[in-house]
């Protein structure tokens, strides 16, 4: 039985990995665009800036409407019958849209207020677009806390492909305000095009609720047993995240004080390395989560370490060969992505040199929402909140002294864009950012690891010998995929988009084949398991996506 759960996981995994791929593909291109046509400036500053409040607002509206709650409860009310789950999806929509509305109604009053707080840097002109842009985005979280309700409601009858699709039609939307509204309505419909990719995020999930005759109306009945158990099981998600969403506003707020362009620089290389973690970190533990919480209900310990380390090896697999890779190729990685138009050689440098700072706590990252996933399984809801917490002062801590350090000593100066290759850069010093951000990443794992085995027990010993054949096969892949890019260099024209493109593929091929030379050689079990999944057809695989963690 348990090996038939294992091989599971993987399926899933990796279904949940590819049918990522094309919302990704569309948010690189959404970066591109942007990049291009504004370069690492002040608009895209004012841009990235305008998203934080209503990212807050969005994420404490999943204390009511989060897939991990609204779905168990949903389906546990359906097995009361058809009246029970109507009730329940009225109530709790009705109490949503009641909750949503009061917080942007607020932050929409008090926008004038926050600018400051999220933007201390910005001058008077640049502080006034930003709010009136922020106002505009807080139609985005009432639109996607809606689409969350659909999507539970959608899922709960076992209808994927539509809320798969939704993710790709919220990027066409902020696409389409890209090349469609700005020329029209100027910098702020870009503003109009994330709440239309908000729109469309409902509007596609809607005929199959139709369909399911599940539409939801107004109800004078706010609070039941079912919508209480929604919202304590949704209260430590939303505490987790809103610490991530307040440690984002802090950096926001760090970068908003150095040079023009350097929120853009932090948030485009968190994008860049957001793609591994989403692709690896986040599958393998929404693929697991099911199975963790069965054999913890089920008391069944050593089932439950088993499909940790299980998920746990496959992160490490891929996170240390996506880290080596990236490490490798960061400066072609930013200028394929991101090297177009307005965005130059200055933007490509510190980008890439954030985008390896970011990287080099990958592994830390994805383990991180693993781990996370086990305590929630648990029922051991405190601990992850707590360690959230922790990693976030660590943040500021680091940031804040590094910061300073940076403006006083110019010998701490020097050394840093030294050993990163960007001295004399205006704006170096957004790179403390990164490297606190990725320290902090580190040091919350290791509470999480520590943690978890007095909770629960020792990990089977099998991560250590996995970390004993990834990291030396990470370290290969790295070696020669940058030994192919020296050898290759006169072979590839460095100043065309193809070239680049050939450049990096041709090193990144090499490197791959490499170290999975090596680990066959190691008879790896990760790399056997993953074949076997390929063989036994992991597309149709059958899993449950989670909602957004915050605005694209």
């Amino acid at each position: 039985m348990i090996h038939r759960e294992l091989k599971g996981v993987h399926q899933a995994a990796l279904l949940l990995a590819f049918s990522a791929a094309g919302s990704v593909a569309l948010g690189l291109l959404r970066d591109r665009l942007l990049a291009g046509r504004f370069g690492a400036g002040a608009l895209l500053d004012t841009y990235f800036a305008a998203f934080r409040v209503p990212d807050i607002v969005y994420t404490l509206a999943l204390f009511v409407v989060a897939n991990t709650a609204l779905i168990p409860v949903l389906l546990a009310a359906d097995t009361r019958g058809s009246a029970a789950a109507k009730q329940y999806v009225d109530s709790i929509c009705t109490l949503f849209l009641l909750f949503v509305a009061g917080l942007a109604g607020l932050a929409f009053l008090f926008m004038p207020v926050l600018a400051p707080l999220i933007a201390p840097g910005f001058d008077v002109a640049r502080a006034a677009e930003l709010i009136r842009f922020s106002r505009i985005l807080l139609l985005s979280p009432l639109l996607l806390g809606l689409s969350s309700l659909v999507s539970a409601i959608v899922q709960s009858r076992r209808r994927f492909f539509v809320y798969a699709a939704s993710p790709l039609f919220y990027n066409l939307g902020i696409i389409i305000g890209i090349l469609g509204f700005y020329p029209y309505l100027g910098f702020f419909g870009l503003a109009w095009g994330v709440v239309f990719g908000a729109l469309w995020h409902l509007a596609v999930q809607l005929p199959a609720l139709r369909r399911l005759g599940r539409l939801p109306r107004p109800s004078r009945t706010l609070w039941s047993p079912d919508v209480r158990r929604t919202l304590l099981l949704s209260l430590p998600r939303t505490l987790g995240l809103s610490i991530n969403q307040l440690t984002l506003a802090a950096m926001t707020a760090f970068a908003s004080t150095i040079a023009a362009g350097s929120i853009a620089v932090f948030t485009l290389a968190q994008n860049l390395q957001s793609v591994s973690l989403s692709v690896v970190g986040l599958s393998y533990s929404v693929a697991v989560f099911p199975a963790l919480a069965q054999t913890s209900v089920l008391h069944k310990r050593e089932d439950f370490l088993r499909h940790v380390a299980l998920a746990a090896r496959h992160i490490l697999f891929w996170s240390v060969a996506a880290s080596a890779l990236a490490l490798v190729l960061r400066a072609h990685i930013v200028r394929i992505v991101l090297g177009a138009g307005a965005f130059g050689w200055l933007d490509t440098r510190l980008t890439a040199a954030a985008l390896g700072l970011f990287v080099f706590s990958l592994f830390a990252q994805s383990l991180q929402l693993l781990f996370m996933r086990a305590f929630y399984a648990a029922g051991k809801t405190v601990a992850p909140v707590l360690m959230s917490a922790a990693s976030a002062a660590m943040f500021l801590i680091i940031a804040y002294g590094g910061l300073r350090a940076f403006a006083a000593h110019s010998v701490f100066a020097a050394r840093f864009t030294a050993l990163l290759r960007v001295s004399g850069l205006e704006g170096a010093a957004v790179l403390v950012l990164p490297f606190a951000f990725s320290l902090a990443a580190l040091v919350n794992l290791f509470l999480l690891v520590i943690w978890f085995r007095r909770s629960f027990g020792e990990i089977d010993n099998s991560l250590p010998a996995a970390l004993g054949q990834v990291i030396p096969a990470g370290f290969v892949m790295g070696l020669a995929a940058y030994g192919m890019l020296r050898l290759s260099d006169a072979f590839f024209n460095l100043t065309t988009f193809a070239g680049i493109f050939g450049h990096a593929l041709l090193a990144a091929a090499v490197g791959f084949l490499a170290g999975n030379a090596l680990l066959y050689l190691f008879g790896n079990r990760e790399q056997q398991e993953l074949i076997l999944a390929f063989k036994n057809k992991f597309w149709k695989a059958r899993v449950i996506a989670t909602e957004p963690e915050r605005l694209p």
